[in-house]
């Protein structure tokens, strides 16, 4: 059986003006409202394109299983798509694996298994305003972190962090 697997960036950069790399500010403020954004609309695009290249037919993009993995601003794109029906989106997400994404806003499709990871001195992924309990049937995995002596808002956060904490 085939599947997809997606790794998508976190946010690039956190300038106030718009750039050709969708992984900005704006991005943020669009998919944390639930906004479609360039990011997720190029991700799409994207993944029908490899589809297409591989021989999947039009009419099955939408039915292909997709895992996606991302930090921080990727999870909550995979987290949009994975709350959105299928044959609306144009997109299949099965698994999500998100690190420090404020994406608990999002309630997941009942077909979907997300595990979602967060540093418990992160405040990244609050920044979404809801309570840290989930509306949904993924799993949290909370990781305490031995305080940093510097970076103490940036080190929590940063997918390096979750790369070398990884359960």
């Amino acid at each position: 059986h085939r599947r997809w697997l997606v790794s998508l960036p976190g946010t690039d950069h956190m300038l106030g003006d718009t750039t050709p790399n969708p992984a900005d500010i704006e991005t943020n403020i669009r998919e944390v409202l639930n906004v479609p954004s360039a990011m997720r609309v190029g991700l799409v695009k994207a993944l029908h394109q490899a589809m297409r290249a591989d021989g999947v037919p039009r009419e099955r993009w939408a039915l292909e299983p997709v895992l996606m993995c991302g930090h921080s601003q990727a999870g909550i794109v995979a987290t949009a798509l994975a709350a959105a029906r299928p044959e609306d989106v144009g997109v299949n997400v099965r698994g999500v694996l998100a690190l420090g994404s404020p994406s608990r806003r999002f309630v997941i499709r009942d077909d979907v298994t997300m595990v979602s990871v967060v540093h418990d001195q992160d405040v990244i992924p609050s920044t979404d305003g809801t309570p840290q309990r989930a509306r949904d049937h993924r799993v949290i995995v909370g990781r305490r972190l031995v305080r940093p002596r510097q970076g103490a808002l940036s080190t929590p956060h940063a997918s390096t962090t979750h790369t070398e904490t990884a359960p």
